[in-house]
């Protein structure tokens, strides 16, 4: 396992070489890593139109909620309960997939005319999703250096803010030029095939994944509880905790994901197409908090402090965000909090 210093000096020697390099991972390793980056935010065209095209379905909001209730329930029952099945296959036969599952239910959500029919496809879309980060961090795990770890991983995550940003700005455009059943088929639908080939055919095989570093200790990269195991899991310490915190995160982030286009639509007098740009500030926000916490951890001793830190700002803006804003700063806001 390379140093700090081992993985700087490598990577000024490959800088020299002409290597590409990101972080110090080059060939395999930097295939992998570009490859789960560049698909995890291809997922999320199968995640965000139905937050921009809200506004222009006519639904009641208490069926819309339904649609995300049944989103995140899969998802919650996906990872809890299924994780231990996509060990029965490689990785890139479990993200095809999963990813080819999302595109089917893209096309079958735009297609279906009944609200309940929706809501079950929409239920669907999200189990497909459920293990797609699991699996990506399982292709990642033994190609990334304990001492870039953090590094690397605030660099891959900002696939979740690109992937929302191109996400929101396509439907949006689609929405405005042929309603709202383009924000989901066939560009998106398709979009989601594409990547399922893509990492069916590109990524190694996990022998060959796993040969190719030896990653040390930790939650990433190396010794982990036994899978399917949810006693032994949860008895890890300190993980209990990030659970809990982790949870209260993602109450904020769902609400502004699904919801903030809605809200300038209904609030703020926007149109629909025009909520689903502007809730593109939420994922701008993402890219530079996932980065810069991610440089914090490396250098930080205490790393938990960089969570408390960003948490203790998020907090009051999310208070702020229940009172009626003027339109610039409803928009500054949004920035504020997933930074």
């Amino acid at each position: 396992m390379l140093t700090g210093g081992e993985t700087t000096a490598t990577e000024r020697a490959m800088a020299k070489s002409g290597v590409l390099t990101v972080g110090g991972l080059a060939g395999q390793p930097l295939q992998v890593f570009l490859l789960t980056y560049v698909a995890y935010v291809t997922l999320y065209c199968g995640r965000k139109p139905l937050s921009v095209a809200k506004s222009a379905m006519g639904l009641p909001t208490a069926t819309l909620g339904n649609m995300d209730t049944a989103f995140l329930a899969a998802y919650a029952f996906g990872q809890l309960c299924l994780a231990g099945l996509s060990t029965q296959t490689s990785t890139a036969r479990a993200l095809a997939l999963c990813y080819g599952g999302c595109a089917m239910a893209m096309l079958g959500f735009a297609a279906f005319e009944s609200d309940t029919a929706r809501i079950v496809l929409w239920g669907a879309n999200g189990l497909f999703q459920a293990l797609c980060y699991p699996l990506c961090v399982r292709a990642l795990a033994p190609h990334l250096p304990h001492a870039s770890r953090g590094k690397l991983m605030g660099i891959w995550t900002t696939s979740q803010a690109v992937g929302g940003v191109l996400a929101n700005s396509f439907a949006a455009a689609a929405m405005s030029r042929w309603g709202w059943r383009a924000a989901f088929a066939p560009g998106p639908a398709t979009i989601l095939a594409l990547a399922a080939l893509a990492l069916l055919l590109g990524l190694p095989p996990d022998d060959a994944s796993s040969n190719s570093a030896k990653p040390s200790h930790g939650p990433v990269g190396g010794t982990a509880a036994p899978e399917g195991n949810l006693k032994v899991v949860t008895s890890t310490p300190g993980l209990p905790g990030l659970m809990v915190a982790y949870f209260a995160i993602k109450l904020a982030r769902y609400t502004l994901l699904f919801w903030l286009p809605m809200y300038l639509h209904q609030e703020l007098a926007y149109s629909g197409p025009q909520a689903g740009f502007a809730a593109t500030i939420f994922d701008v926000g993402a890219v530079a908090g996932s980065v810069g916490a991610g440089f914090l951890a490396d250098r930080w001793p205490i790393k938990e402090s960089v969570v408390v830190a960003m948490a203790g700002v998020s907090a009051p803006l999310c208070i702020m965000l229940a009172v009626r804003l003027t339109s610039t700063f409803s928009l500054a806001t949004p920035f504020l909090i997933k930074f």
